[in-house]
């Protein structure tokens, strides 16, 4: 599986045919501000955005719609059609669904203007969080094992800890496309460096992989996932 990071500098890397032949996955950072995404926010939304947006929810719809957008132009960019005839819509368990051009699947995280926009051929999830050391560790949401490891840690690095496991947890609770829908407690995380493997029921999925990286965007630092999804596999 190939997880590719990009910042707006690197657009041309969404540009141009897919790759062929194996399961890929891009992922942009981008501050919706920036003047270099004016050509993404260009397509007009379509009824179904706009009824995305009007949706009950919990997460940030302040930029909604410029999200949705850049997502459109660049699934346009990648299958070489107009990104206003590329069409994304919510499912019924709340999840985006990419309904044309067949193939491609989306994920997208926002806090306020900063997004993390995730375009693929497989199944995937993204999520970032601020790396905020004041927030504390909510216990009820990890696994047993992670609960261990959080309690063995020096009090100053269980904050990155938590962080790191939660992120990875709702990348991969999104790319399943139902949430929070399921009990995030239930899901194990390991890490291997920068890689993220996943367990339910005690069993390593070994369809699915994904990856941890820490950035800056706009002086603040982050923490973000991605989860990629290409069979359910038990190992």
């Amino acid at each position: 599986m190939t997880i590719t990071w990009h910042t707006v500098r690197e657009l041309d890397a969404f540009r141009g045919a897919a790759p062929r032949g194996q399961p890929w996955c891009k992922v942009l950072f981008a501050d919706l501000r920036d003047p270099r995404l004016v050509p993404l926010l260009a397509p007009p939304p379509l009824a179904l955005d706009c009824r995305d947006e009007a949706r009950p929810a919990t997460n940030d719809r302040a930029y909604f719609l410029a999200r949705r957008a850049v997502h459109r132009s660049l699934i346009g960019a990648i299958a070489g059609m107009p990104a206003d005839e590329v069409v994304i819509a919510y499912d019924g368990d709340g999840a985006p669904r990419v309904e044309s051009p067949e193939n491609f699947c989306v994920s997208v995280s926002g806090h306020g203007p900063y997004a993390i926009l995730a375009v693929g051929n497989c199944r995937m999830g993204v999520d970032f969080e601020p790396l905020d050391e004041s927030v504390e560790p909510v216990t009820d949401v990890l696994h047993p094992e992670e609960r261990a490891i959080l309690k063995d840690l020096v009090p100053d690095k269980k904050t990155a800890y938590f962080l790191r496991v939660w992120t990875a947890k709702e990348a991969y609770l999104k790319a399943m496309g139902r949430g929070f829908l399921d009990d995030p407690a239930l899901v194990r995380t390991r890490f291997a460096d920068n890689e993220i493997a996943i367990a339910c029921a005690e069993r390593l999925l070994a369809g699915v992989s994904g990856q941890l990286v820490e950035t800056v965007i706009d002086g603040t630092k982050i923490i973000a996932a991605c989860v990629t999804i290409t069979s359910l596999a038990m190992s």
